[in-house]
């Protein structure tokens, strides 16, 4: 006999989670988080969500765990974290606010630190005399490396890991335009003819 009480079927266990994102800043990154996830074997689904900078993930256990899926994400450019068991869907929120505004304001005070900086230079240029222009010039020169090295370094770490997976996002694009106006300016400074 053949009818429907007699197939066997076999079900998988699987586990859902919810993986706090850090890092997203366009529907581009959202989806190279979700194409970074469903990748990995052993995920039946995840569904990335922008505005809430999580990740809900469907899985089968035996073939996959959180450590490896927070693995797959940071691999991908971006942060994430095993949440915390024992928390309530309260506190979770309250921790994924709480990284979202250390993220905020680290971004604020480097954007503070570069319109400074920024603004220093081109006033140091403008008043200055002209045979100071060559000093000047290797200050700027100092002082781009400085802020591209550390106010602008995410976008360029973002932006290696995008090439790397062949997804251009809005990092690459910064990364992109930031760096050719950098090696334009320095090749114009040390050989100006």
């Amino acid at each position: 006999m053949n009818g429907p009480s007699s197939q066997i079927t076999s079900l998988r266990q699987s586990a859902a989670i919810t993986l706090p994102i850090s890092g997203m800043t366009c529907a581009a990154c959202q989806a190279h988080v979700q194409k970074s996830l469903v990748e990995l074997p052993g995920v039946a689904s995840a569904s990335v969500n922008l505005m809430t900078r999580s990740a809900r993930v469907e899985y089968d256990p035996e073939r996959t765990s959180p450590a490896l899926l927070v693995e797959a994400v940071r691999e991908g450019g971006y942060d994430a974290e095993v949440p915390v068991e024992g928390l309530s869907a309260f506190d979770e929120q309250e921790q994924q606010h709480q990284a979202n505004v250390e993220e905020q304001q680290a971004l604020f005070r480097k954007a503070v630190v570069t319109l400074i900086t920024g603004a220093v230079v081109m006033a140091a240029m403008i008043g200055a005399p002209h045979m100071f222009h060559r000093w000047l010039d290797a200050a700027q020169f100092v002082a781009a490396v400085v802020v591209m090295t550390w106010a602008g370094r995410h976008f360029y770490v973002r932006a290696w890991a995008s090439v790397k997976r062949r997804t251009p996002d809005m990092s690459t694009l910064v990364a992109v335009g930031t760096l050719s106006a950098f090696f334009f300016s320095t090749v114009a400074l040390f050989a100006p003819g």
